[in-house]
């Protein structure tokens, strides 16, 4: 049987990948070398249909792009045989190299390492590869291991492990593991401090930081600037407040702070050790605003305790389409009543621009159990949510298969115009113009690989959208969930039931995009990805939506109660 190479090659970090000479090309280079010998050695014993190459990810899991659209192309069979340089560039994880390979036996395919050169097919062959990989497993541990080891101990020596630099502070340019107070801002953090003790809440200090001007500090990869408009918040105003690294204290493994110290591993311990740097703020004033701040905690825990009897089911879900931000539930307290919400998360300092700022939390939750039960109940109605899909998946397939054709019509002018400049170069001896031939079939590559990119892109997404049509069968299975548990759900229980319907409530002013969720196991999107494919604009007015503009009349909402025939959105995106 001619084999049909898939040439797999990876490297773990992306300062490698884009070495010119470095690790990708080498690989690339080793394995056409080999598949080259092979066909020396055997005639017609294979080529390479496609080389998959990773740019800065680790083999730890399969969550590799390149690698899952090998997969997807063993499964469809293009691909019948995998190559590698070694092991380790395909999998360092013992359960996902076995799951691998059941994939090559399902179907009929083959593993083939250029190093170790392993025949999978025989039990002594699969025994050595278990036994590699089992190896690196535990060698890429060990490093993960050494690694948080020596972080801890640098922690505990009061040197910083890397991180966004806060405010007050920049890095000692001598010593990157140390602060250095920087003299502007350092006067800045202590107003900070004082302005929230004189206040004693918060949310009143964040507003008056705001209106005073005083800047919060931004980080980017490789330099930090104060922001030009100060956003205070209560949260970030609070990470501010209880950071002990302005007293000259390390808090090392600040996350396990609480953590049952049996479930930990001693490198995960939470700890305090004296900084390497000094502090700008007086112990005395940290310790008052600690204790401000644990009086205020004991006021709001029990208002907090009380809601969280009553989750916001759709929280995750809502997003607005204006500007793609989450709406989430917002609890209003009245003299008499309380009153919940779906809204913005508001900033202070920064304008409000949607055109719906929030609306009451029945409004939408009532609508979308009624368009469930209704879906639930009729089987016309889930036949048109299906049909809408499928004419999303239709109009996406038209529309991929258009670019193609106009992809593989370029490739072909190319192919030409690469021939007939070779002729050229031929006819050519010396001169000027040799320089100019040379360039232009330097272009017409460079063209060429981008395209011959652009189509494997293309074929992924009609075999995406190919595969959605088969899996709807699984949303349906997901509404007869609903109708059987929803009635007598707890509240967490529901919100797990949506979201395994839905991958995403866009609201409008006037319209609701509801996108279902369709899983793709047979899509080479990653472990447990996904599809979201809405199914239509649905169009009913409600009552309760506050815009800006006419902040107490009521607004124009969406109900998903009847399914619209009009698609305004369609397309394909990662599911949670």
């Amino acid at each position: 049987m001619r084999h049909k190479v898939g040439a797999y090659i990876r490297v773990s970090t992306e300062e490698q990948a884009q070495v010119l000479e470095g690790s990708l090309d080498s690989q690339r280079h080793r394995l056409a070398s080999f598949v080259e010998l092979k066909n020396l050695q055997e005639p017609h014993w294979g080529n390479i249909v496609d080389v998959y190459a990773d740019e800065g990810f680790s083999a730890k899991d399969t969550r590799r792009p390149a690698l899952q659209r090998l997969l997807g192309d063993l499964r469809s069979g293009k691909v019948n045989l995998i190559l590698v340089t070694d092991l380790s560039r395909l999998s360092r994880n013992i359960l996902d190299f076995c799951l691998l390979l059941e994939d090559l036996k399902k179907y009929n395919a083959k593993f083939l390492s250029v190093k170790e050169q392993f025949d999978t097919t025989t039990a002594a062959g699969e025994m050595m590869v278990f036994n590699m990989i089992n190896l690196a497993q535990f060698e890429r541990k060990q490093t993960a291991e050494r690694v948080s080891q020596n972080f801890h101990s640098r922690a505990l020596r009061g040197l910083l492990n890397g991180g966004p630099v806060i405010l007050g502070y920049d890095k000692d340019p001598n010593m990157p593991a140390q602060y250095v107070a920087n003299k502007e801002e350092a006067p800045l953090v202590r107003d900070v401090f004082r302005i929230f003790l004189e206040e004693g809440s918060l949310s009143r200090a964040s507003r008056r930081l705001n209106k005073s001007k005083i800047p919060r500090k931004l980080g980017t990869e490789r330099s930090f600037r104060l922001a030009s408009i100060g956003v205070w918040t209560p949260d970030s105003l609070r990470n501010l407040l209880e950071n002990k690294a302005y007293i000259g204290i390390r808090e090392v493994n600040k996350k396990y702070r609480g953590k049952d110290p049996f479930s930990l591993r001693p490198w995960q311990m939470h700890k305090e050790s004296k900084a390497a740097w000094p502090g700008i703020v007086p112990e005395q004033i940290f310790e008052n605003v600690q204790r401000v701040l644990k009086a205020s905690k004991a006021i709001e825990r029990p208002k907090k305790n009380h809601e969280s009897g009553s989750p916001f089911i759709l929280t995750g879900l809502l997003k607005c389409g204006e500007c793609g931000a989450p709406f989430i539930g917002e609890t209003g307290h009245g003299r008499i009543s309380t009153h919940r919400y779906y809204g913005h998360k508001q900033y202070q300092g920064i304008p409000f621009k949607c055109s719906i700022r929030r609306f009451p939390v029945e409004t939408i939750e009532e609508e979308i159990e009624k368009h469930l039960t209704d879906i639930a109940l009729n089987p016309k109605g889930l036949e048109s949510v299906g049909n809408a899909i499928a004419e999303n998946i239709d109009i996406e397939l038209s529309d991929v298969r258009k670019e193609k054709e106009r992809v593989q019509t370029r490739l072909a002018v190319i192919d030409q115009d690469v021939q007939r400049v070779f002729r050229m170069l031929g006819e050519m001896t010396d001169g000027p113009g040799l320089k100019l031939v040379k360039d232009q079939i330097e272009a017409l590559g460079t063209e060429k690989t981008a395209l011959t990119a652009r189509k494997q892109e293309v074929e992924a997404r009609i075999e995406r959208s190919s595969s959605l049509k088969e899996a709807l069968d699984g949303l349906k299975e997901r509404i007869a969930e609903f109708k059987a548990g929803w009635r007598k759900g707890t509240l967490a229980q529901k919100k797990r039931l949506l979201r395994a319907i839905f991958d995403r409530l866009e609201v409008m002013p006037g319209s609701l995009g509801v996108y279902y969720l369709v899983p793709s196991e047979q899509v080479s999107e990653g472990p447990g990805g996904s599809g979201a494919w809405p199914s239509a604009t649905l169009s009913k007015e409600i009552a309760g939506i506050q815009t800006v503009k006419t902040p107490k009349a009521a607004g124009n909402f969406v109900s998903p109660t009847a399914l619209g025939s009009s698609i305004t959105k369609f397309g394909v995106t990662n599911g949670a």
